[in-house]
């Protein structure tokens, strides 16, 4: 399983344990990619990863059959028992959002493969429906009534609101493979964490083979894409082969996706193109020491011969964000007293506090290594340092710092981690990663607790926090700073990540939570 992947399963097993569920996490942890960055050393634009057009033609990300030979749709719901590929024995179901047999196997590598076609649920997404008063939209191509929706079966004319886009659009869902016709087969909603036709509702997707058994390996595999940064995923099957190069991203870098060129074999191909930790905020701005002159805060130096002021001043800055966050910890730890939360969850808090100060004083020394003479904190300003212990104050500032903020400083920990040049540098920040997505998943267990008690207007309130925080997310600056040999990820390449992130670890952690 690649790094990502785990990284959202033990997310969505952390907010079951919050809810007081047991069980697996979710069923869908089979589709992501690791968190190997670029190593280019361009502060800017990684011209290296976008606009080439070699082999890696997008034929899974539309929905035209130009190149693929349509296959007979197959019907009914027995599933079929065709020989099954070598790479793929073993497998386990993936379910549907009703938890029934969605026809799409997990296999032991983390490839997803279709092996049966089972009825699916043509019940469109739980959106609002548009009138003739629509406003109408790009969503899906715009509409004002169902009427106008005629391009696929079961179409509803939906005010997608923020999941969608501004304005009304059209919707379709599917039953079987039959109503999508030649070229396409219908994949059951809450089986993959895409957003090709809706995040929970049945879709056609293309289609090269509809099961196992049409392909001469025995795999019919299930790809995913995306047509650019910050645009939604695509899902396609096709044929696996002796001569594929990739079977999921988790074999292929960050910033790329596995899926089959237009010769039908299945390579890793780039995405085209088009927060630290958890530091103390009062009034919505971040507080952080002023630098010192001071040695106490540091640990053992990893570098000792590089004299960079961009990367010192980077490593202060990080430093700095590191050590507000001990406060910040220790803030939470009060606030959840207040709320009457359960011991494990201030014992966590405590214990995050006792991480950042170690990651603080690992930052600090990374800054001195790299030149930095101020490497430590000053007093840090404690004045208008409040708690938040109304709920929904403190579920913002969880949904904000935590479960967003943390989620993705952890991921991009990681993936400097994974890009450092030198294998001390690669141990101290992989450190730091371990602990982050710990102080992540402890997070998403604090939002478990909560909306286990949670109103409906409540879980109204937390869904559109989610929404505002993931779209800041996705459009926060990035910032010049590329050096991923020095664990620095920046520019594009941290662009990507966090889209990664936010399509494939946060959004179906938010969907979890709020099911």
């Amino acid at each position: 399983m690649s790094q990502l992947s785990w990284f959202r399963s033990s997310l969505i097993l952390s907010l079951s344990a919050g809810l007081g569920c047991s069980g697996g996490g979710d069923k869908t942890d089979s589709t992501l990619d690791s968190t190997t960055v670029d190593t280019d050393t361009d502060t800017d634009s990684d011209t290296d990863s976008d606009t080439d057009s070699d082999t890696d033609t997008d034929t899974d990300s539309d929905t035209d059959t130009d190149t693929h030979t349509a296959t007979t749709p197959h019907t009914g719901t027995t599933p079929h028992t065709g020989t099954t590929g070598a790479g793929c024995v073993g497998a386990t179901p993936i379910l549907d959002s009703r938890g029934l047999p969605s026809g799409l196997v997990t296999c032991p590598d983390g490839a997803i493969n279709r092996a049966s076609q089972e009825t699916c649920d043509p019940t469109p997404p739980a959106l609002p429906a548009c009138g003739a008063g629509g406003t109408g939209g790009a969503a899906f191509g715009s509409c004002a009534v169902d009427a106008d929706c005629t391009a696929g079966p079961n179409g509803v004319c939906l005010d997608g609101g923020g999941l969608y886009g501004r304005g009304c659009g059209c919707v379709y869902t599917c039953s079987t493979d039959a109503e999508c016709g030649a070229g396409q087969a219908c994949i059951c909603g809450g089986a993959v964490a895409t957003m090709a036709s809706g995040a929970e509702s049945s879709h056609c997707a293309p289609a090269t083979c509809a099961l196992d058994s049409d392909c001469p390996s025995g795999e019919c595999g299930m790809a995913f894409s995306t047509i650019g940064i910050g645009c939604p995923t695509s899902d396609s099957l096709a044929c696996r082969t002796p001569s594929d190069t990739c079977r999921d991203e988790g074999d292929c870098s960050t910033y790329d996706f596995c899926a089959p060129n237009t010769g039908g074999t299945w390579e890793c191909a780039t995405v085209p193109p088009l927060a630290c930790g958890r530091p103390m905020e009062v009034a919505g701005s971040l507080r952080l020491a002023p630098a010192s002159a001071r040695t106490d805060w540091q640990d053992e130096r990893t570098v000792t011969d590089a004299a960079e002021a961009a990367l010192a001043a980077w490593w202060s800055t990080i430093g700095a964000m590191e050590h507000a966050s001990v406060a910040s910890f220790n803030r939470v730890a009060l606030e959840l007293l207040a709320l009457g939360a359960p011991p494990e969850l201030v014992a966590g808090c405590q214990q995050a506090a006792l991480d950042e100060v170690a990651h603080a004083r690992a930052c600090w020394a990374l800054a001195a290594g790299y030149g930095a003479t101020d490497a430590g904190p000053g007093p840090l300003d404690l004045s208008g340092f409040a708690l938040r212990t109304d709920r929904r104050a403190f579920l913002a500032a969880l949904i904000d710092e935590a479960c967003v903020n943390e989620t993705l400083s952890a991921a991009e920990v990681r993936a400097g981690a994974e890009a450092a040049a030198t294998p001390e540098l690669r141990a101290t920040l992989g450190r730091i990663a371990t602990d982050e997505e710990r102080h992540a998943a402890l997070a998403w267990r604090t939002l478990g607790w909560l909306l286990s008690t949670s109103d409906t207007d409540e879980r109204g309130f937390v869904a559109s926090r989610f929404e505002a925080a993931l779209a800041r997310a996705l459009e926060a600056p990035v910032g010049d700073l590329h050096a991923p040999q020095h664990g620095v990820v920046g520019g594009n390449a941290l662009a990507r990540l966090r889209q990664r992130v936010v399509e494939h670890v946060l959004s179906p952690a938010v969907r979890a939570a709020l099911a």
